[in-house]
Order: structure tokens, then C-alpha cells, then sequence
């Protein structure tokens, strides 16, 4: 073992060896807090739908199981569920809904998606305690961060912290899946640093990470930048290895970067967000305003955790020289903060981090909960050998040296538990009981609202998704629909739960349609030509804002028809509007405000430019450019296709969202697809009859990435692999506590 880890304060062979005694406590405890997690998450099991990210998560799931039924690859296949579709498994980080999805094969998408989110909340404490110990903290400290981590909690409600997962919180699973990978990224990491056999597990660890969450993901790359510098001794030989780490792990992770690189001028981004406190970040003010009002690890209690690891950074600043690990810690935490203030602080400062556009710099609470975890332990080993030492001191102790050794030790180890029992007591009395109950009950109150309302909804979900002629409008947050209840949550989070297509401002997706759909009026007919909206799903009571013909009346609900809508329509392709990712949502306002689609013309998109010109029409036909004498839409699996019969040369346009895998054909032959406003996929068609198909074509070269990862992972085992020596027979057997120090 590197001279620098033994001389680390926080391991177990700085501490003592540990007797069987604490070895079981330890052990107990963990497995406490993962039993009592199971028995309080136990509401997440319940078949309930969420009003929340999770809706969405629990959607792609489903989309992953049919695509791995239909033995297609979720991450190349078109997902139309979603503002007008996109390929959300390349844009969006779908290897954990990958993974769950099939289990779903197994069991059920809904099963196995439940039961990813139970386990992942409720064992989360053994990831932070496998790490800790890798890390090389000793079991008391391990153990401490393990208690700790069920019971963050913050004003964000964005960390590592139940309200970010659950029901009644923000529903952010992907985070979830990568919550138990970024702390082994970071331990192998410093393993790594320090002998490179272990670079492998680090590059693996990391790549894991950014796939399962990309923002995440920048946690566990940016620990590579900041690590080496910890320990000033062989800085060269720890550069060396950082880099082989940093390259390995984008090679590993290449086939996630390369595609959403390649991909990445058609991935909208959120420029309602861009420029506010979500994406720039609350700023150095606000961030040490949480911290030193106790809310940014506990808001809503007496601030134990905020306390406990004020009282680590004191211990970091006291062991500095002597305590590498320590070190670590503390700067991965500190700098992390710094990083959350953002852009609101740092300004172009920010501009040196690879897609910084696309950030949401409050994201990074995420390493900043993590590190702050391990400082918890640190802290409570600390306090525990500190107290020990304090009160040998006060009752002068004159045993000899063996029998002061073992007392120490004794004493060590019963202070250090008794401390975690009260750091426990006091996290589960005035948060952890109160918050999942409130959790659990929630679930309730929405299943018996719910049970009373299903029956006249199966009705009206089984038409719409049966006939699957055009989406649906059940409101939007930003009008009516944050009242149109289903128990607790609103309709259309109900039908986004139930996989119905349909027009949602929810940014789930990077589809480059996903902006324009917030601009959609309800009051004209082009904006239901243009998102394919055929449906109306209304209260009883509430009247069609627009001409609509009654379908279905069930219960308090109402079912009504637009006519004349369908996914395809016929333009004349007049005018020019330039766009790009970060101006569509502004040209589309002005596309959106005329009345040219109902009167069967749009603008052509020169789509890449940083221009804002806009050249308006100037033709617009007496009558349609042609009609649909036929349709066939199957947008699940990527196609449309129909027959057209076309009085003049038009563009055939499918409302879907544009992406250059669209490919379609006219009468069998292949042509080149064009982007009509806002961002809508269509074809130019000649005059006559034709039939056009459009068929969506995803990324290719997934298996040569995969391959190129797998190579890399195996030559750098092979690079890392220490020497064989062949050892002399050993006289003795080891304790536990040697082998374990050995393997260190």
C-alpha cells in the first residue's frame, strides 16, 4: 500500500484494529438503516402514477421493454411520445431505463420500474459504505456516512435526498441510477491516483456514471481534475495516471459523447431556463445563505448534518499535512460548491467547461451532498477519537501500555457508536418519519381519488390510442390544465402515464419542437394542424375552445374531435425563417402568431445560422394543396406512410419533431427530407398521386463505440496488472482487519 494512504488518519490501521465487536456493530447498523429505508419506502411499490419526472422515467422504461421485445435497440429507435418526438435515448441519458426495461421483460415495465426506485432508495446506504470503505475511510466513518445518507435534505430538494426521488418530490430517477455509481467512480479514482491496477474499475465507474446521468457524470469526470492535486509527492506520476483515467473514461463512455455530439445541433435546449437561476445557478448570495441558515443539508430541521460536517472541514484543517484522504474530501466538496454558483457568479469563466449551454449548474448540489457524506463520517470517526483522547486525559490513566492500548481502543469504538446511534435518533425524529409518511400517504390519498375516476377515463384512453390519428389536449400548465385533476396530479402528467400522445410543455425532451409547443394556442386551428392535435379531453362542463364534434361523454369527462387534423398535412414550402437550437423559440413565436399553415402554406427552415432573418410568403393557394387520400401512422416504431394526391408541387409534412435520421420516400424513391417551421419534418412531392413514406433511422455505430470501450477497459486491466511473485508460505493466519489492510 502507497505510503500516503497510510497515512491517512481516517483509515482503520490509523485508528486501531478493529474488534470483532465494532466489526458486527458496524455491520448492524447498516443494515438497520437499509431495513428501516425498506420498510418507510415501502409506498413506492404501489401502482400509482406519478405526477412527476418520474412519469416520464417509468414511460421510457415501457418504450424499452417494446423495443427489446421487438428486438431493437431503444437508443437508435424514434420516440414520439414526447413534444413531437426525438431520439430521447441519444439526447437523454436512457442506459437506466435500458437496463430496468429489461427486467420489464420479466416482470412488467411498471414492476420493474417500481422496484428499481424502492431498492435504489432504500439500499442506497450500503453504496455509500462499500465506497467509503474503498475510499479507504475505516469502518466508524464508513459506517456514519452510511446512517447519514437517507436523511439529507435541502431548500433545492435536487441532492441526494428522498424528495428528489420519491412520489411527492421532483421524480429524478436517471440521478437516482447514477447516485449508485458516482461514488465508486470517485473512490476508484483515488485508488487509482495512487496504483494504477485500479484504473480500469475508475474508468468504468465513470463512464457508468455519465451514461446513466450526463450531469452527473461531469461530477465524476471533474474528480480526475481535482484528485491529483491532493498530494504534492510523485504530482508527475499522479498526472500521468489522472490522464490515463480522463482518456480511458472517454473512450469507455464514447458511445454516449460521440452520438450526442454528432447529434447535438438538433437537441434543443430550455431557453426559458437557460438564463434563469435552474440553468445559471442561485449564485455565491443564496448558496451561502442555505448553508449558514442550515438549509442546504437540512432545511426543515435543527441543522445536524450542516453542523457535522462544519465540525469535518475543522478536523480536514487540523489533520491537513497528515491526512491526504481528508484533504480529498474536503476539496472535492468545497470546489464543487464553488462550481454551483454558476455562471450567476463565475460568468464566462463557466465557458471553459464542455457544454456549459446545457447545464443546469444547480445540478451540482449532487457532488457537493456526496462529498459532504463522507465528511459526516470523517467527522464523527474524528469526534469519537477525539473524545476518547480528552477523556484519557481527565481520569489520568496510569495502566501500562498494553492494557492503555486496548482501552483506548475500547473506549474509541463505544464513543464513535454511540455517536452514530445519536446522530441517527436525531435524523429520524424530526425529518426521516415525518417526510416518508407524508410520502406513503400521499400514494393513498391518490390511489382512492384515482379508483373512482379510472373507470370513465379507460373509455376515452382506449379510443384515442386505438385510432392513433393525432395527439391530445388536456391543458397545459401555464393555463387550465394545472387544474384538470386526476386525484392529486393534473390530466395530462395522467396521460403522459398512460403513454398517450399528446401536446405537453413538460421539458422532458431536447425535441426541437418541445419549445414551440409552449406557444400553442388553443383558440387557433393552425396550431392543431401543426402539433397534430385531433383531441380535445375536457371537463364536462368546459367547451371546446375551437370547433370540435363530441366522441365520447363519460362520467366528468368529455371526448371531442377537431376535424380535419390529422399527423399529416400539405403545404406550399414559401418563405424563409432562419433558426437554431438556441433561437427556435423565438422565430417560432413569429411563425406561430400568422395564420399561414391554416391557409396551407409554412416557412422553410435554414436551420444552423446564427441570423434571424425571416422572408415572408408571397403566394398563398385559393385551395389546398392537395389531400390525404390515405395514412398509415405507426410513430412507436419510427414511420408514417400514406397517399397523396397532390393538385400541385407542395411539401407532404409530418408533425413531427425534425432530426436528420428522418428519411423519407416518394413512390419508393429516396428524397431528401426538408425542415418546415417551427421545426416539422417534411418531403416536397410533385403534382399527382404518390405515396410517401417517412421512416426513421437512428445512430449506427453503437457496436464499433462499444467495442472500442470494452477494448479499452481490457488493455488497461492488462496495463495495471501488478506483477506475480510467487511468496513464501505464510506461518499464521491473518485477522480480518490485516487482510483487509494487506489488500489496501
Amino acid at each position: 500500500m502507497n505510503i500516503d494512504l497510510q497515512a491517512s488518519m481516517s483509515s482503520d490501521a490509523a485508528q486501531g484494529t478493529a474488534s470483532p465487536f465494532a466489526i458486527r456493530s458496524t455491520k448492524i447498523l447498516v443494515a438497520l438503516i437499509c431495513v428501516w429505508n425498506l420498510w418507510m419506502d415501502r409506498g413506492s411499490l404501489r401502482d400509482v402514477p406519478f405526477f412527476n419526472d418520474s412519469a416520464m422515467h417509468e414511460q421510457m422504461v415501457r418504450f424499452a421493454t417494446r423495443s427489446l421485445e421487438h428486438f431493437h435497440l431503444p437508443f437508435t429507435q424514434w420516440y414520439s411520445l414526447l413534444n413531437d418526438g426525438s431520439p430521447q435515448f441519444l439526447h437523454y441519458q436512457g442506459l437506466g431505463a435500458t437496463i430496468v426495461g429489461a427486467l420489464g421483460i420479466i416482470t412488467t415495465p411498471n414492476v420493474a420500474f417500481r422496484l428499481s426506485l424502492y431498492l435504489m432508495i432504500a439500499l442506497w446506504p450500503l453504496a455509500i459504505y462499500l465506497s467509503s470503505r474503498i475510499f479507504g475511510l475505516s469502518r466508524y466513518a464508513a459506517t456514519a456516512a452510511a446512517l447519514a445518507s437517507p436523511f439529507l435534505s435541502s431548500s433545492l430538494h435536487l441532492g441526494y435526498e428522498g424528495r428528489a426521488f420519491e412520489w411527492v418530490g421532483y421524480g429524478v430517477w436517471a440521478q437516482l441510477c447514477a447516485s449508485w455509481a458516482l461514488p465508486f467512480a470517485w473512490a476508484w479514482t483515488w485508488r487509482a491516483l495512487h496504483d494504477v491496477q485500479h484504473a480500469w474499475k475508475a474508468m468504468f465507474f465513470i463512464a457508468l456514471t455519465a451514461a446513466l446521468h450526463f450531469e452527473t457524470g461531469y461530477a465524476a469526470f471533474g474528480a480526475v481534475f481535482i484528485l491529483p492535486f491532493i498530494l504534492p509527492s510523485d504530482i508527475r506520476k499522479r498526472l500521468l495516471r489522472a490522464g490515463l483515467v480522463l482518456v480511458g473514461g472517454l473512450l469507455v463512455s464514447s458511445w454516449v459523447i460521440v452520438p450526442l455530439l454528432l447529434y447535438s445541433k438538433w437537441a434543443a435546449i430550455n431557453t426559458g431556463q437557460e438564463h434563469s437561476a435552474f440553468g445559471r445557478g442561485y449564485g455565491a448570495k443564496q448558496n451561502f445563505h442555505w448553508l449558514f441558515h442550515g438549509t442546504y443539508f437540512d432545511q426543515g430541521r435543527f441543522p445536524i448534518i450542516t453542523i457535522l460536517v462544519g465540525i469535518g472541514l475543522l478536523g480536514i484543517i487540523v489533520r491537513w499535512l497528515r491526512d491526504p484522504l481528508a484533504r480529498a474530501l474536503g476539496a472535492l466538496g468545497v470546489l464543487f460548491f464553488l462550481l454551483s454558483f454558476g455562471p450567476t457568479t463565475w460568468g464566462s469563466l463557466i465557458d471553459v467547461i464542455p457544454g456549459h449551454s446545457d447545464i443546469f449548474f444547480r445540478r451540482f448540489i449532487i457532488p457537493v451532498d456526496l462529498a459532504a457524506l463522507y465528511i459526516v463520517g470523517f467527522a464523527v470517526s474524528w469526534l469519537g477519537s477525539l473524545l476518547a483522547k480528552l477523556y484519557e486525559r481527565w481520569r489520568g490513566s496510569r495502566e501500562d501500555h498494553q492494557q492503555s492500548s486496548s482501552s483506548t481502543l475500547r473506549r474509541r469504538t463505544s464513543i464513535t457508536l454511540v455517536l452514530m446511534l445519536a446522530l441517527v435518533v436525531a435524523l429520524i425524529i424530526p425529518s426521516g418519519y415525518r417526510y416518508q409518511n407524508l410520502n406513503n400517504r400521499s400514494i393513498g390519498v391518490q390511489l382512492t381519488h384515482e379508483a373512482s375516476e379510472v373507470s370513465y377515463l379507460a373509455p376515452i384512453l382506449d379510443y384515442v390510442k386505438t385510432a392513433n390519428d393525432g395527439r391530445v389536449y388536456a391543458g397545459l400548465p401555464s393555463n387550465w390544465g394545472q387544474h384538470f385533476m386526476v386525484g392529486l396530479g393534473p390530466m395530462y402528467m395522467y396521460l403522459a402515464d398512460n403513454d398517450v400522445d399528446q401536446i405537453s410543455t413538460e421539458a422532458w425532451a431536447a425535441s426541437l419542437m418541445e419549445e414551440p409547443q409552449e406557444l400553442f394556442n388553443q383558440s387557433k386551428l393552425s396550431d392543431y394542424e401543426i402539433f397534430a392535435v385531433r383531441y380535445l379531453l375536457l371537463p364536462y362542463a368546459m367547451k371546446p375552445p375551437i370547433h370540435a364534434n363530441l366522441l365520447i361523454s363519460s362520467g366528468p369527462y368529455r371526448l371531442w374531435q377537431v376535424p380535419n387534423v390529422n399527423y399529416f398535412s400539405v403545404v406550399l414550402a414559401e418563405g424563409n425563417v432562419d433558426e437554431n437550437k438556441f433561437t427556435i423559440a423565438r422565430q417560432s413565436d413569429l411563425v406561430l402568431s400568422t395564420l399561414y399553415f391554416e391557409q396551407h402554406v409554412d416557412f422553410r427552415v435554414h436551420y444552423g445560422t446564427p441570423l434571424l432573418n425571416v422572408t415572408l410568403p408571397t403566394y398563398r393557394p385559393e385551395q389546398a394543396v392537395g389531400r390525404i387520400e390515405s395514412e398509415n401512422i405507426n410513430l412507436l416504431h419510427g414511420s408514417a406512410s400514406g397517399i397523396f394526391d397532390m393538385r400541385t408541387a407542395g411539401n407532404v409534412v409530418l408533425s413531427a419533431s425534425f432530426d436528420p435520421g428522418w428519411q423519407a420516400f416518394v413512390d419508393g424513391q429516396p428524397v431528401p427530407t426538408q425542415m418546415v417551421a417551427p421545426a416539422l419534418v417534411s418531403v416536397p412531392v410533385p403534382a399527382g398521386v404518390h405515396q410517401v413514406v417517412f421512416r426513421y433511422q437512428g445512430f449506427r455505430w453503437y457496436l464499433p463505440l462499444w467495442l472500442l470501450a470494452i477494448a479499452a477497459l481490457y488493455f488497461t486491466w492488462r496495463f495495471g496488472r501488478p506483477v506475480e511473485v510467487v511468496a513464501p508460505e505464510a506461518t499464521s493466519e491473518m485477522t480480518e482487519d490485516e487482510t483487509s489492510k494487506h489488500d489496501e
